[in-house]
C-alpha cells in the first residue's frame, strides 16, 4: 500500500512538472526562499524528501500554529535550527523544482515537523520516511 501511495505521489509530481499546473498565490520570491531553505536543510536528500520538506514548511504556514507567512516560517525555521546553512549553498535546479512542486502537492501528508538523522518523539505520528528525513505531526 505504501509503495502504491509513493508511486502516485511521484506520478503527481512528474505530471505537474510537464503540465505546468498553477502554483497557488505565492510569489516567485517566496518560492526562491523556499528553494534556498530546501537546498540548505535537505539538499543531500532524495527529490521526494525535498518536496516533502517544502510542503512541511507550507503546512506550517497554513496550520494556525505558526506564522501565516511562508517567509516568516522559513525565518523561524532558520532561527530555531542553527545548523542549517544560511543561504551559502547555490540553489540547484532540483531544489528549485522541489519548491515549485511543494506548492502543488504534499507528499508529507500534512506533516508539521521533520527530523533529519534524529529520532522523533514517542508521541509523534509519522507520515513519511524517506532518505534521512522523518516527517511527522
Amino acid at each position: 500500500m505504501k509503495k502504491i501511495k509513493f508511486i502516485l505521489i511521484l506520478i503527481t509530481i512528474f505530471m505537474s512538472m510537464f503540465l505546468a499546473l498553477p502554483i497557488n498565490a505565492y510569489s516567485s520570491v517566496t518560492e526562491h526562499a523556499l528553494a534556498q531553505l530546501i537546498e540548505d536543510a535537505v539538499g543531500n536528500q532524495p527529490y521526494l524528501a525535498k518536496v516533502a520538506f517544502g510542503a512541511m514548511i507550507i503546512n506550517r504556514s497554513e496550520s494556525g500554529r505558526f506564522s501565516p507567512s511562508v517567509i516568516d516560517v522559513i525565518n523561524q525555521y532558520r532561527t530555531l535550527n542553527p545548523k542549517v546553512n544560511h543561504g551559502y549553498n547555490k540553489i540547484t535546479f532540483q531544489s528549485q523544482s522541489a519548491a515549485a512542486d511543494a506548492f502543488r502537492s504534499d507528499p508529507s501528508e500534512g506533516a508539521l515537523y521533520c527530523n533529519i538523522k534524529v529520532n522523533v518523539p514517542s508521541y509523534a505520528v509519522i507520515t513519511l520516511k524517506i532518505g534521512d528525513c522523518i516527517f511527522w505531526k
